[in-house]
């Protein structure tokens, strides 16, 4: 196997040291910066690097790790398709419509190649997570009546990094719902087997307007001298505005009629990584956070609450391993494809239309009254 990894960010990462768990060896390493790919072929003992595909010969390689920022996706897929390498892509797989029109229409037109694409959606891979998809599947838990649950990160809150997520030039026109929001909605779809069609959304920006001192943001106060202090007493802030989320409160429903709500923020403070989540079935309830992976709490009536252990896992690290490990083998049960990927991608697009719908309808209701 020849394998190449493209991105050389926080994700590439976790795909090398995933890679040499599994044992197998990296071959190339492209960045879009030369001293970037050779940076990091260096720290990570990769003997070729490049900045430019086209500097590799595509024919020998036989998996590509797509770890760059989503709107470089499709194409790097498309070209690892036209020449059938195995691709495991880093989520969310698409948030751009021409993107999603792109992939979406070339597997139809080669639907052979659907098989060819995998998506990093390692929270599947927990093993309370695997136990507790078993036990929703299971007659033993009867029907499923709700799904609720949350995702808070404090990585957004200021003082906070400006990136390409705040870009929405070139990426998508959400951030917590696109970076965090995915994982939780592809949680549900894969413990529950069942779809989801979004009832209402709500988003805030806590901060639309920021100072950029460098590459980090501080929150704009009306007080120019006390911007002036925060930006390091130069003589002219830097101004920016950002226009996607920082938080949304989205209610959904499955197909067969279960209700559902989720909270997603990226600006809790003290919150590292809590993603929530509890499944109320007819005959009992079950629930994990992953900031307390190794526990799973099971619910039933007049009997509490029994804790299951899964002590001997490392939590996200073994997570990505248990993952590169069935795309390498073709164990296809727990990997998510191409198809999740869109299905993601829709359910973003309903969330987004329907917190504009509820924005507008607010906006118009406001304007009445006064």
């Amino acid at each position: 196997m020849s394998v190449v990894i493209i991105g050389a960010g926080f994700a590439a990462n976790y795909h090398v040291n995933a890679l040499r768990a599994y044992g197998q060896n990296i071959d190339y390493v492209v960045t879009s910066n030369m001293e970037s790919a050779r940076k990091f072929a260096k720290e990570n003992r990769i003997q070729n690097y490049t900045d430019n595909i086209e500097n590799i010969n595509l024919s020998e390689i036989t998996h590509m790790h797509i770890c760059t920022p989503p709107f470089l996706h499709a194409d790097f897929i498309i070209k690892a398709l036209d020449n059938n390498i195995k691709v495991l892509c880093e989520k969310p797989l698409i948030t751009l419509k021409e993107d999603y029109e792109k992939i979406k229409e070339y597997l139809i037109s080669y639907p052979d190649k659907n098989n060819l694409i995998n998506i990093v959606q390692n929270v599947r891979f927990y093993d309370a997570v695997l136990k507790m998809k078993e036990i929703i599947n299971s007659d033993d838990f009867g029907k499923i009546y709700s799904v609720s649950g949350n995702y808070m990160q404090e990585f957004h809150a200021l003082p906070a990094i400006y990136d390409w997520r705040y870009d929405t030039s070139r990426e998508s026109k959400m951030r917590a719902v696109t970076e965090i929001g995915t994982h939780f909605f592809d949680l549900v779809r894969f413990l529950t087997k069942d779809e989801i069609e979004i009832l209402s959304a709500t988003f805030l920006n806590a901060n639309p307007k920021r100072i950029l001192d460098g590459r980090e943001m501080f929150a704009f106060c009306p007080n120019d001298d006390l911007n002036k202090n925060i930006y390091r007493n130069k003589p002219t802030p830097k101004i920016i505005c950002v226009e996607n989320e920082d938080a949304a409160a989205i209610i959904f429903k499955t197909k067969s009629n279960a209700i559902g709500n989720v909270f997603l923020s990226e600006i809790a403070h003290g919150r590292g990584n809590n993603l929530y989540i509890e499944i109320i079935g007819e005959k009992k309830s079950v629930w994990w956070n992953e900031e307390e992976f190794s526990k799973l709490y099971i619910g039933r009536k007049n009997k509490g609450v029994e804790t299951l252990s899964f002590p001997f896992g490392t939590g996200f690290n073994d997570t990505y391993v248990r993952m590169i490990k069935d795309f390498y083998e073709d164990n296809t049960s727990n990997l998510a494809t191409a198809i999740d990927g869109l299905q993601l991608y829709d359910i973003c697009e309903d969330i987004y239309r329907l917190h504009t719908d509820l924005s507008n309808e607010y906006s118009f209701t406001k304007t009445m009254m006064t």
